[in-house]
């Protein structure tokens, strides 16, 4: 089962200072949507600053989190004080071709997000093909695709 995504620092509110935000944080956002901004062909205008750092995750789910942990957890007094002026929280965005999906992470590693006192959302999305487990065979649902996996991210963590 091939599990891809990312895992993402997210700050979301009103006037966000993105060039302080990455200075104090030491990260460069991978996306910045400014209030106001189209999200998507299908969606609304963001009705708020959204600050996002990603780390891709391929196959292994607990990897993903060791790696943004790494950076995120040198900065966990800034991140606290953030949180207190904005939303702040991990985001877990996992994709799979097959309706499948299943993932565990250490109790090391969940020790690790809670000492960040920030909430952690997981977001699964599955393109619904099956495994035949007698035949190895794939099973498409053939469901048409509306929009592409970067606009269903973005509707996600608005």
């Amino acid at each position: 089962m091939k599990i891809n995504g990312k895992c993402s620092l997210i700050v979301r509110g009103n006037k966000i200072n993105k060039e302080l935000l990455e200075s104090e944080l030491n990260m460069k956002c991978s996306c910045f949507i400014k209030k106001g901004s189209s999200l998507s062909k299908v969606s609304n205008k963001s009705a708020i600053d959204i600050w996002c750092y990603d780390i891709k995750i391929e196959d292994n789910v607990e990897n993903g989190f060791k790696e943004i942990l790494k950076k995120v957890e040198k900065k966990c007094s800034y991140i606290k004080e953030l949180s207190e002026k904005y939303e702040v929280y991990l985001n877990c965005y996992l994709n799979s071709d097959f309706a499948q999906v299943g993932f565990d992470l250490s109790s090391v590693t969940i020790e690790r997000i809670s000492k960040l006192s920030i909430k952690v959302n997981f977001s699964i999305l599955s393109w619904g093909m099956l495994e035949n487990k007698i035949t190895n065979d794939i099973i498409d649902s053939s469901n048409e695709v509306l929009i592409n996996e970067e606009e269903a991210y973005k509707t996600l963590i608005t």
